[in-house]
């Protein structure tokens, strides 16, 4: 079921132009937030690449009471984007363009005829001052970044060699580089381009540190997925305002560290999938 609501997310979020099915989405999202998180998600705009792999995961790991009310909320959503789902089965019907002819769809279907959205409409083309800058394409070489505050370097040195061996492909700063240098900022910027996700070691040390926040900008800049673990402290001082929307993964015991680290590191290997 998990696939059938996160596919579910992923045809309406072409379609969020859509009062109708911005409103379910945002309604779905609300649920998914709360249930998994115990606060809402905010579904202004499509959630992230991250957080569909960690609600795919997170989904699978609650008791049938706790999927009665998401499932809910994921019928609504799959029937205002035409989405129909029969057992474990995902149907999506889509129609490109036709000319110089006509079109006949005959199905059958149980109970009420299936909803038919509107086409979306283009969206406008951006303007100078909504222009995106100019990228430069980096070929891929890591399968994940860590960003890290230097005073949390044991915690990032024990991810790092539990992610190796995983069999990861993982970057993380040595003490050869001197933070703040023109040699140093150019390392992390190619590092963090040229890696399929970062993870975040979220602590008040990291919330306080200036590079951190930049890795995480740069990341977010480029379209890099980040993955936050929650090493210690809380979302009031730990989590950067900037990742507030997106499920973190508690490791703040080794407990936890060894109960999520699996799951952390297959939603790294599908985000590089």
């Amino acid at each position: 079921m998990s696939d059938i609501i996160v596919s579910a997310l992923n045809s309406a979020a072409d379609r969020l132009d859509q009062p109708t099915v911005h409103e379910a989405y945002q309604q779905l999202a609300h649920v998914l937030g709360v249930v998994l998180t115990g606060q809402p998600f905010d579904a202004q705009l499509p959630l992230t690449p991250t957080q569909l792999v960690l609600i795919r995961h997170a989904l699978q790991r609650l008791s049938p009471a706790q999927m009665t009310v998401i499932n809910s909320a994921a019928e609504e959503l799959q029937g205002r984007v035409g989405v129909n789902v029969t057992g474990n089965t995902v149907i999506t019907n889509s129609i490109g363009t036709v000319t110089g002819g006509s079109v006949m769809m005959i199905g059958i279907s149980n109970g009420e005829p299936p909803y038919m959205p509107a086409a979306p409409t283009p969206a406008p083309a951006p303007t100078k001052a909504q222009a995106a800058p100019p990228s430069i394409s980096v070929s891929q070489v890591h399968d994940v970044f860590i960003s890290y505050s230097r005073k949390d370097a044991p915690s990032a040195k024990r991810l790092y060699a539990d992610l190796r061996a995983a069999g990861l492909i993982v970057w993380m700063d040595n003490d050869e580089l001197q933070p703040g240098n023109p040699s140093w900022q150019k390392a992390i910027e190619k590092a963090i381009r040229s890696s399929g996700c970062v993870v975040a070691l979220l602590t008040p040390s990291a919330k306080a540190s200036e590079w951190v926040e930049r890795e995480i900008h740069l990341a977010q800049t480029h379209h890099i997925p980040i993955v936050p673990l929650l090493y210690s402290g809380d979302e009031t001082n730990a989590l950067p305002l900037s990742l507030f929307n997106i499920q973190w993964t508690p490791m703040r015991t080794p407990r936890e560290h060894r109960a999520n680290l699996q799951k952390v590191v297959a939603a790294i290997r599908e985000l590089n999938a």
